[in-house]
């Protein structure tokens, strides 16, 4: 009933792709994602830029799936040129009904639907959410996967959580997290620890945009666990 995310780059997602169709079979393989990122670095020579990345997504037939929405361009939202009693903007939408009957009927803007290109990009190096951790992912791209495939309360794993993006938007979409380090059980404590310490943050400051970037020692004891962190 979950949903498991591959984050990887072009030069091993085919890899990846044969792999997780062997562990998980293709019959629970439902996109490829292209995380357009941007462009920053040193420019390539004689190839082209490299500017996305691959999100692999596998999941069971019951897994959770509340659906993105993404914003209309103003081209779009044109459309949108009545407004009901209530002021809230409405288009009039032409339909048939099963008799054939044509009628027009009230559609109001709720987001156009999200598709498998994902358009944010890359922590640049001044940015308040860095860490100094050199594959940090962009806190909104990890909020955008977890709010589609969980719900509150739900668990959420990441078996290489580095600097905790993910435990930290975990945490801030009311999800009970765990998540396991490859290099060392301290760095895992401490991914913990700074999931931990941007709730106690936010309690602090609600207004902070980027709390996940402060400091974590005082915050960390003081913050009451919700989830264990596995390694």
């Amino acid at each position: 009933s979950g949903s498991i995310y591959l984050h990887c780059d072009p030069t091993a997602s085919h890899y990846l792709k044969a792999t997780m169709d062997c562990v998980f079979s293709r019959d629970q393989y439902r996109n490829e994602i292209i995380w357009y990122k941007g462009y920053r670095g040193t420019p390539r020579t004689k190839r082209w830029q490299q500017e996305h990345d691959v999100i692999l997504h596998y999941g069971g037939e019951d897994r959770t799936w509340n659906k993105p929405l993404g914003e209309y361009t103003e081209a779009s939202l044109k459309r949108y040129n009545k407004v009901d009693e209530a002021g809230k903007k409405y288009a009039l939408i032409k339909r048939r009904r099963t008799n054939g009957e044509v009628y027009y009927g009230r559609c109001y803007p709720q987001g156009k639907p999200a598709g498998d290109v994902i358009h944010i990009p890359t922590l640049a190096a001044t940015d308040g959410e860095r860490t100094g951790y050199p594959t940090q992912k962009p806190l909104s791209l990890l909020e955008r996967i977890i709010r589609a495939s969980s719900d509150e309360g739900d668990y959420v794993f990441d078996p290489f959580c580095g600097c905790a993006t993910t435990l930290v938007a975990a945490e801030k979409l009311s999800r009970n997290w765990g998540g396991g380090s490859l290099r060392s059980r301290c760095q895992a404590r401490q991914a913990a620890h700074q999931a931990r310490a941007w709730r106690s943050a936010l309690q602090r400051n609600p207004s902070d945009r980027h709390p996940y970037a402060h400091g974590s020692r005082e915050a960390a004891t003081s913050a009451v666990p919700r989830a264990s962190t596995l390694w």
